[in-house]
């Protein structure tokens, strides 16, 4: 979190480029709810994810242009950072509240590696400017670095041809295009997206949906697109793609990051540091490793 890199297990998973910059910002932290286990006398954890993308109502968004609906999962995640952040955002903020609160005292570890020394301080507050709007170029050549390659097409001058042969690497795909050509992310983000153009942009040809990631478009041909999305089920119902996507097109969207096994594993995990501090050196029972599953737990 501290890099505010995307975390490998983020509470909720946002694309790569978005309205604001450093838009996958929003997915730099984890969430994780531990107990102490009364019969095993260990402390047990499991992973918690954000459940609710609005894919089901991702459409009906999209065409009344709501991109406050469409952008609500990275919203959410924005108001819990600056609230663990106790960041006040400076004006201009635009849409952002000046401070978030869990009405609740926020402590952080400081940790001096050299001394060996370990404590829990107050978070203090930290003044900073509100996510900034992204540019359109800076997002172009943003698009073109991370998804730009030879069945991957960054496009701004009009829907490509149906014909166009990096959209006809099999026999489906040629049945697909002829029926619709789609961008990426229209295909990815929810059940029945409609790709049409955004008329309010004029310089460069966009659908009404990739206009509200303030980026272009992107096509691929079906059979590539499920390659890299990723198919492994589950699937989607009435789609091909899967609900748990692992290729690399999983960054254009919204999408989830652990199945429900992985969100129901229990993990032993380390004794809380406020505990271990007080154990002598050679205790080692808060070293637990934090993937050794709990079989058969029924500690509530």
């Amino acid at each position: 979190m501290d890099d505010h890199k995307p975390h490998p297990r983020a509470w909720v998973r946002v694309p790569s480029v978005g309205p604001y910059v450093n838009f996958d910002e929003a997915s730099c932290f984890a969430v994780r709810w531990e107990w102490f286990g009364q019969s095993s006398q260990r402390w047990h954890s499991v992973p918690v994810c954000r459940i609710a993308l609005g894919q089901a109502r991702i459409n009906s968004h999209i065409e009344k242009g709501k991109p406050e609906q469409v952008h609500r999962p990275w919203h959410t995640a924005m108001n819990i950072l600056q609230a663990l952040e106790r960041r006040i955002y400076t004006e201009p903020r635009g849409e952002f509240p000046e401070q978030m609160s869990f009405n609740c005292i926020i402590r952080r570890l400081e940790t001096d590696h050299l001394n060996q020394r370990y404590r829990w301080v107050p978070q203090t507050t930290k003044t900073m400017p509100a996510p900034r709007p992204a540019i359109w170029d800076d997002n172009f050549r943003l698009m073109y670095r991370l998804f730009g390659t030879s069945l991957t097409h960054v496009i701004t001058s009009g829907r490509p041809d149906f014909r166009a042969d990096f959209l006809l690497r099999t026999q489906k795909d040629v049945l697909a295009a002829k029926h619709e050509v789609k961008c990426d992310t229209c295909r990815y983000i929810g059940l029945n997206v409609k790709c049409v153009r955004e008329e309010s942009q004029t310089n460069d040809w966009v659908c009404k949906c990739c206009a509200m990631f303030c980026r272009p478009c992107t096509f691929t041909s079906l059979s590539a697109s499920l390659e890299l999305w990723g198919s492994d089920p589950p699937l989607f119902v009435s789609r091909a793609y899967s609900v748990y996507p692992s290729g690399p097109h999983r960054f254009l969207s919204y999408h989830y990051i652990m199945n429900l096994a992985q969100q129901l594993t229990v993990s032993y995990a380390p004794k809380p540091l406020s505990e271990s501090l007080f154990q002598p050196a050679d205790d080692d029972e808060g070293e637990e490793e934090m993937d050794d599953v709990v079989e058969g737990s029924n500690d509530e």
